[in-house]
């Protein structure tokens, strides 16, 4: 009984993943078929305590339309990943005015009784490191550990320096300057 659940929820991981990356690819298509019409491609994270750095990081990056260089999630980012790519349109080659400033979903922090927080909207501007920015310093260690967030709120580094270009997390003693 133990093994079929485990198989369950690897199964489920798998589909879930596999179901981003398409999702992904196909939206990236599209884009690519309208690229007059756009003006970039945007990454955009799921905010809550499971974003992984990688997503953190990532989060905001914009690429011209047809970009090779466009990370896809699911595909280019990691296992289960739960983040987005979004066309930025040219209004103006549209023939629209350009909308109010719109919003996205972040999740509160989960509850003392250890239940999932409830899903708000914020404004769609702040990247996840300003969102990060203005979480409880309990919460910030939840998300990126103790001394990544130690460092992190002092000041001492920024998102941008935990992850490598290739995506890979830099490891504590180095981000920390221990192993120089």
């Amino acid at each position: 009984r133990f093994a079929f659940g485990k198989a369950r929820r690897q199964t489920e991981s798998i589909v879930r993943t596999a179901v981003t990356n398409v999702s992904a690819r196909g939206a990236l298509e599209v884009f690519d078929a309208n690229a007059r019409y756009l003006e970039t491609v945007q990454f955009v994270a799921t905010l809550d305590d499971r974003t992984t750095l990688i997503c953190l990081d990532l989060d905001g990056t914009t690429w011209p339309p047809g970009s090779d260089d466009v990370v896809v999630p699911g595909a280019d980012t990691h296992y289960q990943c739960r983040s987005t790519i979004v066309p930025n349109p040219d209004f103006e080659k549209l023939g629209l005015p350009e909308p109010a400033e719109g919003t996205r979903f972040a999740r509160r922090s989960p509850t003392e009784e250890g239940r999932v927080g409830k899903i708000e909207r914020i404004s769609s501007s702040p990247t996840a490191e300003q969102w990060l920015r203005n979480q409880s310093p309990e919460r910030v260690r939840r998300i990126l550990g103790r001394s990544r967030a130690d460092a992190f709120l002092a000041g001492e580094v920024d998102l941008s320096k935990m992850v490598r270009n290739d995506r890979s997390t830099v490891p504590l003693r180095e981000l920390l300057g221990a192993g120089s």
